[in-house]
């Protein structure tokens, strides 16, 4: 059975945000959605259908010395990085809570079925 879509957006945040909106459906990344889950303003679904985490690296040419502004962002976005992914106990290869975030979410917005 093929599902047509009644909303089409191009950007992560519009399709979060009609979801919230009690629009329907969205998948995204768990980073993307992980603040609305935490405020229940999203509830996962689907989640037996998620796929397996996919590691995060930060990666730069090997070169003998390694330019100020890249050494800068890898300083600053490892940290911030971590905790935010660290968030999602399946990056971490934690055990899963009820709380992990989903790719597939389904707003409680007043307009969710």
């Amino acid at each position: 059975m093929k599902v047509e879509a009644v909303l089409t957006v191009n950007t992560a945040e519009a399709a979060i945000a009609s979801a919230i909106a009690g629009q329907g459906v969205t998948c995204a990344l768990s980073y993307q959605v992980a603040a609305p889950l935490r405020a229940e303003a999203l509830k996962a679904i689907l989640t037996a259908y998620e796929p397996p985490p996919l590691p995060v690296h930060l990666v730069s040419a090997a070169r003998a010395v390694t330019s100020a502004k890249v050494r800068a962002f890898v300083h600053l976005a490892t940290p911030v990085l971590r905790a935010v992914l660290g968030e999602n106990p399946r990056v971490l290869g934690r055990k899963r809570s009820s709380a992990a975030t989903s790719p597939t979410t389904r707003g409680t917005g007043p307009g969710t079925r």
